[in-house]
């Protein structure tokens, strides 16, 4: 699936399964931040997306 607008994608989700994750990077989102952790996580995932860089909160690597 093409992102023809170039528009970033950041999920904000309380899904914290692996498979979720997986799904959701087939999807190419940009970042996904887990809303337990999305106090510390949404600045890091900004600047990195802002660096063309993709950001998955660490809590599930």
């Amino acid at each position: 699936m093409k992102n023809k607008w170039h528009t970033k994608v950041i999920t904000l989700t309380m899904h914290n399964e692996i498979g979720v994750l997986n799904k959701a990077k087939e999807f190419e989102v940009d970042g996904y931040i887990l809303k337990e952790k999305a106090t510390p996580d949404l600045e890091k995932c900004m600047k990195e997306i802002a660096l063309r860089k993709k950001y998955y909160s660490g809590a599930l690597l």
